[in-house]
């Protein structure tokens, strides 16, 4: 098995053997070079300075700069990409990459050079002035610059076979989620309330939903009589690149995040009743307003919800907390994983549990009370 990373081996006979691509053929296809040593180092030595042969053989007018690459390479996936996705990576290659990577010729991007570029972003890369960006923001600029380089490989380009990036570590950050005590207090002053946008918070903390699925949530969706909500569509703000645009983002309505987040999802039963009393004729009027030709913005209801907190007396937070909420309290009642995974739109079981259910110390001591008594010897033994 190779290293990590490297196509390094150790043969049968005892020497070790690296392969490098030395070539490719028009249509990207890799060819490869071989070589053979006695040690591990020696041989990842040779295969290094064989790489490094190749690149030097390149005239310098073949090479382009990386902004050129990026370029190219942004408009080879734009049509794969959702338009929030195309505004994300336009922003971390106007804010972060070009002004630091994109001068350079691709020929003069090593480890060295990553390294550095890393340690300014941890160190420096906010756009305000005011310090580092967090190791999730450094690993999304570090993905597309991935691209760039698997894109500047299949073109023909060998100098990403030479770069090795250090792993930058994302903490895992505990989940925050409403108490018991304080969803008791919500739940009873948006029932008070009993308007649209209140129950739409509702619908969130009991099925699930992100802010832009429910602001998107149209009563063509909603069917009381098979008691499901179907998720076919978000909604959010993006910024406008268009040079003669006379607002700066714009509000779009779109598919979910991914597949897995069109979803049916079936309408716990006191649900049922208090959307009953919002039943609008028109099928596509937004579930928020009432209303076909007005909505609500995941921005406005994000404030509407803060304010709502406060009138409840419960802490400030976000409104995604909803969602971790609603996944928190499906497993403490003996969910299925399977099944909560399909209601919140995951691709596995595994993103389920480790990014949204929170385990708290209610639960903790819950199950730690199984565990009450020894199993083959009695308390008075002891």
């Amino acid at each position: 098995m190779s290293r990590k990373g490297e196509n390094i081996y150790k043969r049968t006979d005892g020497r070790w053997e690296a392969r490098y691509i030395r070539a490719r053929t028009p249509d990207g296809k890799a060819l490869y070079g071989y070589v053979y040593a006695k040690t591990y180092r020696e041989v990842r030595q040779k295969a290094l300075q064989k790489k490094r042969d190749i690149i030097e053989e390149i005239p310098i007018s073949d090479i382009p700069l990386l902004e050129q690459l990026a370029e190219d390479w942004l408009k080879s996936v734009e049509i794969y990409l959702k338009p929030s996705t195309i505004v994300k990576y336009k922003n971390i290659l106007k804010n972060h990459i070009l002004p630091r990577l994109g001068k350079f010729y691709l020929n003069e991007l090593d480890t060295e050079c990553m390294e550095q570029f890393i340690q300014q972003i941890l160190l420096c890369g906010r756009k305000d002035g005011r310090g580092g960006l967090s190791p999730k923001s450094t690993k999304d600029i570090l993905s597309v610059v991935d691209g760039i380089l698997e894109f500047a490989s299949k073109k023909g380009f060998l100098v990403s076979c030479h770069i090795n990036k250090p792993q930058v570590k994302v903490p895992e950050k505990p989940l925050e989620i409403i108490s018991s005590r304080e969803q008791c207090l919500l739940e009873e002053y948006l029932i008070k309330c009993n308007t649209r946008k209140s129950i739409g918070i509702m619908i969130s903390l009991y099925m699930g939903l992100r802010i832009g699925e429910i602001c998107a949530l149209r009563w063509e969706n909603i069917n009381l009589e098979d008691g499901i909500i179907t998720i076919r569509h978000t909604m959010q703000r993006i910024q406008n690149f268009l040079p003669d645009a006379k607002k700066k983002t714009d509000v779009i309505i779109t598919q979910p995040k991914s597949d897995s987040s069109i979803r049916d999802i079936p309408i716990p039963a006191f649900l049922i009743s208090l959307l009953e009393m919002h039943r609008e004729s028109d099928k596509n009027a937004f579930f928020l307003t009432g209303k076909a030709d007005v909505f609500i913005e995941p921005r406005a209801y994000q404030y509407f919800f803060k304010k709502t907190l406060k009138e409840a007396g419960v802490s400030e937070t976000n409104y995604h907390v909803l969602r971790h909420t609603f996944a928190t309290r499906c497993v403490e009642r003996g969910f299925d994983t399977k099944s909560l995974s399909s209601i919140l739109g995951h691709s596995t079981v595994n993103l389920t549990l480790n990014r949204y259910v929170h385990t708290s110390l209610e639960m903790k001591r819950k199950n730690m009370l199984k565990m009450a008594e020894p199993l083959c010897y009695s308390p008075s033994k002891f």
